[in-house]
């Protein structure tokens, strides 16, 4: 089996050639996918509690300001 991975910025058409393949029957992982159902409640607090309130608006995470901070500030 190979194991392919997909990358690129923000609007270059990844979801779309994911959408693509696995309209194929090609198995796919989409790690955002994952990535959501991990931010729970726990989770939730312990990005509040190191980059603070404004990460979440409306109870929901503000997934481009969390990227900023984490990718612009090693």
């Amino acid at each position: 089996m190979k194991i392919v991975g997909l990358t690129g910025g923000i609007g270059s058409g990844k979801s779309t050639v994911l959408k693509w393949l696995e309209s194929k029957g090609i198995p796919c992982f989409e790690s955002d996918r994952v990535g959501r159902v991990l931010l729970d409640q726990e989770l939730k607090q312990a990005v509040i509690s190191r980059f603070g309130d404004a990460m979440y608006s409306k109870g929901t995470l503000d997934r481009g300001k969390l990227a900023s901070l984490v990718f612009n500030n090693p």
